[in-house]
């Protein structure tokens, strides 16, 4: 029950009612276990996923280590989770850190690893089970910033010390064969490459747009609007983005579910759309709240496929607008250079990010043939950037190849609007925005992938060490993601319980239990017997370490 975020307090309320509802028990309330316990188990979840993921990672080779950090509440974690097959992928832990800093993180997986290390092995075989749980990891995967590069160095590092006490008969090999042993293949996210396409087509369309604001000689849709500006005339945007992303984030707000509930008509439109035209809207049009890799791109498609409908609705009335909020969208979607800004972005969405996306997520393709693709991409996105005419045809050939052929466009109703005839004006600005784009992005391919385009994609050893690598850090996301819900929602939460809960679920622990209580009885009540005799003690354990973290920011 605590693995589907129910609360301790009434964990025992909904058994006592399912007992003597459905089971006709005549059974008290007061017979059941109460709120203390069902807070501790989720403690002893914690042991029992950590005992999975020992067992786990033992009997794995090439496992790859993936790794990031977060901060909330002036508190920072990292999070580790073990990649011991394809499609197996489980949490180590998502320890607290002072402040981040790379040594730091080395600490934090040595913490984990030792937890593993003391729950699968006798007091006096612990240090060497770590360093034999250290010695499975032989790829990482991190979202490729500076801190993280440096701890995979210090995991490598770290690793290297270990070997020579884990590898039988280490003093007999060749230097040869140690150096190969010892490397570790150091790949990167593969989706966090859309972060770095968003930034750069984001700062090229702001150059742009200052551009544009030149030959047009006024400023650009709400920007010419009194009541926005300051008294000296100058509107000012409270974010650092372009005038195109300011169009696509405040429709979004304006129109879509999550966004603001105040002064959007998120129902006002969908009912204008239904009535109007028969439509819905386009799902792929929502908040940025939550959303990361691929959502600016998404998001500006969607928003150029709803602009006619968003200045039919303004125009006619059907919606007022009524607030600063609505003035600013009808204001901007009304902006010429702004909807080419957005249908540029949209023709990037359905022609490389959308697909690529889709090419990453493919178990077909090995994360080593991404680079290529990537390469193939910036030397296109090169070319293109002194000349973006054939992104303007609708068909254009597609950009990404896998195993069984071309990786085709979706070409749907979003698809269709992009590539509609349109004025000699939009064409040209489009254009435009294209190909300032497409020089910028191509930059962050070579400076994000340049360390991964060194390797040989053709070394046997190579693709067989890293065969099984997720290409992205998705579940690193996720669970950090899942994380800050049990910050948010269960804030009085220890740490050790929430991420026990956080490991007993995202790990499915509870599946991997049930197997086990058929498959070895014994095992399975070892296991739960464990979880619940070394509870206590690494509840004091994890006090300890907070207590530490603490002491160490106040150091800084």
């Amino acid at each position: 029950m605590t693995d589907l975020n129910v609360a301790s307090c009434n964990a025992s309320k909904i058994v006592h009612s399912v007992l003597k509802t459905i089971g006709g028990f005549a059974i008290e309330l007061k017979q059941l276990p109460g709120e203390t316990f069902c807070q501790l188990v989720r403690e002893e979840a914690n042991l029992a996923s950590t005992l999975q993921t020992a067992y786990k990672v033992s009997r794995a080779t090439n496992v790859s280590l993936q790794s990031d950090g977060t901060s909330r509440d002036g508190k920072k974690s990292v999070g580790f989770q073990a990649n011991t097959s394809k499609q197996q992928t489980f949490t180590l832990g998502v320890p607290q850190v002072p402040t981040g800093e790379s040594s730091e993180q080395l600490d934090a997986f040595k913490f984990v690893i030792n937890k593993m290390a003391t729950l699968t092995s006798a007091p006096e075989n612990t240090h060497q089970k770590s360093k034999e749980l250290v010695a499975k990891f032989k790829n990482t995967m991190a979202d490729g910033a500076a801190s993280q590069k440096m701890f995979n160095r210090l995991v490598q590092a770290y690793r290297e010390e270990v070997l020579p006490d884990v590898i039988e008969n280490w003093s007999e090999m060749d230097e040869a064969t140690k150096q190969q042993m010892t490397s570790m293949n150091h790949l990167y996210c593969n989706l966090h490459a859309l972060i770095g396409f968003a930034t750069y087509a984001d700062e090229a369309l702001n150059k742009l747009e200052c551009v544009w604001r030149k030959v047009k000689g006024s400023p650009l849709g709400v920007e010419t609007l009194k009541e926005f500006q300051d008294k000296d005339g100058t509107y000012s945007w409270a974010h650092s983005d372009s005038a195109t992303q300011r169009l696509i984030r405040t429709a979004c707000e304006s129109v879509c579910p999550g966004g603001n509930q105040q002064a959007g008509r998120i129902k006002d439109f969908e009912l204008f759309l239904n009535v109007k035209y028969g439509l819905q809207r386009d799902t792929r049009m929502h908040v940025f709240r939550a959303n990361r890799f691929n959502v600016l791109f998404e998001c500006a498609a969607s928003v150029y496929y709803h602009s006619s409908h968003l200045q039919t609705m303004f125009r006619e009335g059907s919606v007022k607008a009524g607030n600063k909020l609505l003035r600013a969208v009808m204001a901007d979607v009304n902006s010429k250079p702004l909807l080419a800004g957005c249908r540029a972005l949209g023709i990037i969405y359905v022609n490389i990010t959308e697909p690529y996306w889709r090419l990453v997520d493919r178990q077909d393709v090995h994360i080593l043939d991404l680079t290529k693709s990537l390469q193939e991409v910036m030397s296109l996105f090169q070319k293109w950037s002194t000349d973006a005419t054939p992104l303007l045809q609708s068909d254009l050939p597609p950009i990404f190849s896998t195993p069984t052929g071309p990786l085709t466009p979706v070409k749907d109703k979003l698809y269709t609007a992009l590539f509609e005839e349109t004025s000699d004006e939009m064409t040209q600005l489009t254009k435009q925005a294209l190909e300032v784009t497409k020089a910028n992005i191509s930059l962050v391919i070579h400076r994000r992938f340049k360390d991964q385009a060194a390797f040989d994609t053709s070394d046997p050893t190579l693709r067989a060490e890293t065969a099984d690598m997720n290409k992205s850090n998705m579940r690193g996301e996720n669970d950090f993601g899942y994380w800050a819900y049990l910050q948010s929602a269960k804030p009085t939460m220890g740490e050790m319980a929430a991420e026990g809960q956080l490991m007993f679920k995202l790990n499915n622990t509870a599946a991997w239990l049930e197997a086990l209580a058929t498959e070895d009885p014994a095992q399975y009540k070892a296991v739960m017997l464990q979880a619940r005799r070394d509870r206590a003690k690494w509840h004091r354990k994890y006090e300890d370490r907070k207590k530490d973290c603490e002491r160490g920011k106040r150091q800084r």
